[in-house]
């Protein structure tokens, strides 16, 4: 289990704060930044991650991207922050109550801005369908700086 500040920078960096990559990366968490651009669509971070085998944040992008067995796995393995937070990115009220009750309140801003972010992506969302085209053409997990 990450820190609370780990998953804060986490949680910036999905919506978008560029310094929480930065501090990741300072802070020796590759893993979560490479979690960042495979929940992006990003599949040359989903393969680094299960190069490096990080089984549980692998299994955890499969389950926000629909995958049934990965959420399975995740909840039999007694992964269970990873798949509740899952759950808040379904919208599920008794998810976000039991991280709410097990302090875990910064896993639940996690699930809500991974959601937020596929809201903002939908397919039918013209602003959505361009940025998916235009990460196709991005040649690596970490941008180039």
């Amino acid at each position: 289990m990450y820190n609370v500040e780990t998953i804060k920078h986490l949680t910036k960096l999905i919506r978008g704060d560029d310094a929480s990559r930065a501090w990741l990366q300072k802070n020796k968490f590759p893993e979560l930044i490479l979690l960042h651009y495979a929940i992006d669509g990003n599949d040359q971070a989903l393969i680094e991650l299960t190069r490096k085998k990080h089984v549980k944040l692998v299994a955890f992008v499969h389950a926000v991207l629909d995958d049934k067995r990965a959420f399975n796995w995740l909840a039999e393995s007694k992964n269970f922050i990873w798949a509740a937070t899952v759950r808040v990115t379904y919208k599920d009220s008794n998810a976000e109550a039991w991280l709410m009750r097990n302090n875990l309140s910064h896993y639940m801003e996690l699930g809500r801005a991974i959601r937020k972010k596929e809201e903002d992506e939908a397919p039918d969302d013209v602003f959505g369908l361009m940025k998916k085209f235009i990460n196709i053409f991005k040649s690596g997990p970490y941008p180039k700086g």
